[in-house]
């Protein structure tokens, strides 16, 4: 086999490229899996995803035993990904025990109907970010002109989320006041 862009190859046969393109992903739905068994405990997350994806995001899964990559779709739709997982049986399926995931409804939802034995947890990076996002919503609409502390909440905003131990005396200081008033 020689490697060919789909557009050679579609001149070649005197078709469109959207049609070598369909036929391709037809055949390529049907071939043998690459990974034979899903991992015991698996990681899923999305990421920024290039022009040729489904989406704006591409769906990654990560073999949380040994950290590798264990496959990369290019949808994070749920009827993508249940067409996934399903290429798999049932029995493999059980098999998985634990998926950390975000708080994605869509992915705990097939997590649960896909995964009966898995047990799901949010990953502590999202976990951390949704409560600094929440946080930093709650001080920007304190930040006005008309309440008392708007100087410290606008000139010590990244105090708040400094761990204590990166912070000078001085620096503590300030915090305690800011936690104070």
């Amino acid at each position: 086999m020689e490697k060919q862009s789909e557009k050679d190859i579609s001149k070649r046969l005197d078709v469109s490229v959207s049609k070598i393109d369909r036929k391709l992903t037809e055949i390529s739905s049907r071939t043998v899996l690459r990974h034979p068994h899903l991992p015991k405990s698996m990681n899923w997350d999305e990421f920024k995803a290039t022009k040729d994806t489904k989406g704006k995001m591409a769906f990654i899964i990560t073999d949380n035993e040994n950290g590798n990559i264990f496959d990369i779709n290019d949808s994070r739709k749920s009827r993508d990904l249940e067409k996934y997982f399903k290429r798999y049986s049932k029995q493999e399926r059980d098999q998985v025990k634990h998926i950390s995931s975000v708080f994605y409804s869509g992915y705990i939802y097939l997590v649960k109907k896909l995964f009966k034995n898995a047990d799901i947890s949010i990953d502590r990076f999202h976990i951390v970010l949704q409560a600094y996002v929440a946080l930093n919503s709650t001080r920007v609409k304190l930040c006005n002109k008309s309440n008392p502390n708007y100087n410290k909440l606008k000139d010590y905003w990244n105090l708040i989320v400094k761990k204590e131990n990166d912070l000078s005396e001085e620096k503590k200081y300030l915090k305690s006041k800011l936690y104070n008033t």
